[in-house]
C-alpha cells in the first residue's frame, strides 16, 4: 500500500511499495536516435496540442491544458498558496512569442490537503482566466470513466528532458512544449468505492531494463516519463481524431527506493484520473459560467 509521499521539487518522487497486483497505489526522451529535440511539438495553431500551455508560477514553470475557454486544468500542487497574480498561463499558438494569460481566481479541489495520502488523489486545480482564452486555441473534451490497464496515453507537457539512459538535461521551458506516451499499467483504487479509479501509474522501459509492471513497452521515440514542470501536463486518449483528456501527470518515483534517479529508464511516473472529480470540475466551471451571465 503507498503510504507516504514526499515532495522533492516541481515533480514528486513517491516512497513507496507496490504490490504484486498494483493495489493502491517535458518528457523524457528513449535511445539514440531519439532525442529531447525530436519530441518538441512545433509552437503552431495547427498543432493538435496547441490547448496545451505553460503554468508560470513567478519563476517556476509547469504545465498545463484548457477545459474551457476561460479554466485551466493543472496540479493543485503547482499553484496551491499561490497568489492569482502571480500566476500565468502561456499559450504558443504560433512561432512569435508566447501569450501570457493572467489568472483571475485560483480554484484548489476541495479534497486536497496536500501531496500525502488521501489528499494526493485530488491533485487538481482549475485556473480561471481572467480572459478568455483565444477562439482558435483548442479546448479539450474531458472523459471520467475508468480506464482498462495496457490503455494508451498521450502526454504533453512543458517540462525539462532529456535521454532516458542519461537523464534530465534540459530545464522547463515556457516556449517548449514536448510530446510522449505510455501505457497505463496499473490503477489505484479510490478508497472506499468498488472499482473507482483515482491514480493511474505507468513504467518507462528499454531494452535491458527490467519491467516494473510487467506491460508492453511502446517504441523508443513515443515512450516517456515525466520530468521537472511536468507536473499539470495533461494524459489525453487520443485515436487520431479525437483527443479527450483523462488525467494529468502528477509525479515521478523511484519504485523501490533503489536510488534510481527520477526520469531514467526503470522509474515510474503517474498522476490523478478525473473520475473522482467529475462533479467539482463541472460544478466549478458552471458556477463561473452562470456568474457571467448574471
Amino acid at each position: 500500500m503507498v503510504n507516504r509521499l514526499l515532495l522533492l521539487a516541481p515533480c514528486f518522487v513517491i516512497a513507496m511499495a507496490l504490490s504484486p497486483v498494483g493495489e493502491a497505489s517535458a518528457l523524457m526522451a528513449g535511445r539514440a536516435p531519439d532525442s529531447a529535440e525530436q519530441r518538441i511539438d512545433p509552437n503552431r495553431l495547427d498543432s493538435p496540442w496547441a490547448g496545451v500551455g505553460s503554468v508560470k508560477v513567478l519563476a517556476g514553470v509547469f504545465s498545463g491544458v484548457l477545459v474551457d475557454r476561460r479554466f485551466v486544468l493543472t496540479a493543485a500542487h503547482v499553484v496551491d498558496g499561490a497568489e492569482p497574480s502571480g500566476i500565468h498561463f502561456v499559450l504558443n499558438l504560433d512561432e512569435g512569442g508566447g501569450l501570457y494569460l493572467p489568472v483571475r481566481r485560483v480554484h484548489v479541489h476541495p479534497s486536497y490537503r496536500g501531496f500525502t495520502l488521501p489528499f494526493a488523489y485530488f491533485d487538481l486545480a482549475l485556473l480561471e482566466l481572467q480572459e478568455p482564452a483565444p477562439e482558435l486555441a483548442p479546448v479539450y473534451p474531458m472523459a471520467f470513466a475508468p480506464l482498462k490497464p495496457g490503455t494508451v496515453l498521450r502526454f504533453v507537457g512543458h517540462g525539462g528532458s532529456g535521454s532516458g539512459d542519461s537523464g534530465p538535461g534540459t530545464r522547463p521551458s515556457v516556449s517548449t512544449r514536448r510530446i510522449g506516451g505510455n501505457q497505463a499499467d496499473r490503477f489505484v483504487p479510490l478508497p472506499g468505492k468498488s472499482g473507482g479509479q483515482a491514480m493511474f501509474l505507468f513504467d518507462f522501459d528499454a531494452d535491458g531494463v527490467p519491467n516494473r509492471m510487467g506491460a508492453q513497452r511502446l517504441p523508443n521515440d513515443v515512450e516517456t516519463a515525466p520530468s521537472l514542470g511536468d507536473s499539470g501536463a495533461p494524459a489525453f486518449v487520443d485515436d487520431g481524431w479525437r483527443r479527450t483528456l483523462v488525467g494529468l501527470i502528477t509525479f515521478v518515483a523511484d519504485p523501490d527506493q533503489s536510488g534510481v534517479p527520477r526520469g531514467v529508464f526503470g522509474s515510474i511516473g503517474g498522476g490523478v484520473l478525473l473520475g473522482p472529480s467529475r462533479d467539482w470540475i463541472l460544478r466549478t466551471i458552471g458556477a463561473a459560467a452562470a456568474g457571467d451571465a448574471r
